[in-house]
């Protein structure tokens, strides 16, 4: 298994957001996690990630024990996942393939090898012909590729998605679920947080957790 997830629970004070959640998710899955909002859909991919720690019940993913895993090792397992925000969290002032470029310089690579990388990632989203376009000129759902792009070009192994469509219309909503469904055909394992119920109804996944319902079922 890629995750195993085992009675987790959550709480902000004394609301809990989550409460004895449990599911796995094996190689190349696409899983939607979905539920009103404040049902916990963020909170479960920021413990997934590693940013809030593991308060109650056992969670693992790609190999790395949430509960016992250490500040220092928290990088080794960011290099295996690759993070799509809703607020995309890209640089305005740099062009489109500096901010792609940018996860791959932090790991070291070169140059060479870089370009190539990048190249062949904005090929995938239909951004390449934009790739000197500095990006505070392009529009949300242009930003958004470029977010997808920098989190698929190191070639992670799971790929966590928050609302990446949140602000969009249904249209490029559809569009910018295909190249997540794109990716996965090519072996990423997606985990996607979406209250959208047209994209739940529109794309075939392979798991939906319902958080509203704590309820799971694979196709």
């Amino acid at each position: 298994m890629l995750v195993k997830v085992n009675k987790l629970s959550h709480s902000f004070g004394n609301h809990w957001v989550l409460k004895n959640l449990s599911f796995s998710v094996q190689e190349k899955e696409f899983v939607i996690v979905t539920g009103h909002s404040g049902a916990g859909k963020t909170t479960l991919l920021q413990l997934l990630h590693g940013v809030l720690p593991v308060q109650r019940g056992e969670a693992e993913i790609a190999g790395y024990k949430l509960n016992s895993l250490s500040q220092a090792r928290l990088p080794c397992l960011r290099r295996e996942i690759g993070v799509v925000f809703q607020d995309f969290k890209i640089l305005g002032n740099k062009t489109v393939g500096e901010n792609v470029a940018l996860a791959l310089e932090v790991r070291g690579k070169h140059k060479a090898q870089i370009q190539r990388r990048v190249n062949a990632v904005l090929r995938g989203v239909q951004m390449d012909h934009m790739r000197d376009v500095t990006c505070k000129n392009l529009s949300g759902g242009e930003q958004q590729r470029v977010a997808i792009a920098r989190a698929i070009v190191v070639n992670p192994k799971i790929l966590l998605a928050d609302e990446p469509t949140g602000n969009l219309d249904n249209d490029l909503s559809l569009r910018l679920v295909q190249i997540f469904r794109k990716f996965n055909e090519h072996g990423t394992t997606v985990i996607m947080a979406t209250h959208n119920k047209t994209i739940i109804e529109e794309l075939a996944c392979t798991q939906l957790i319902d958080l509203d319902k704590t309820r799971y079922t694979r196709s």
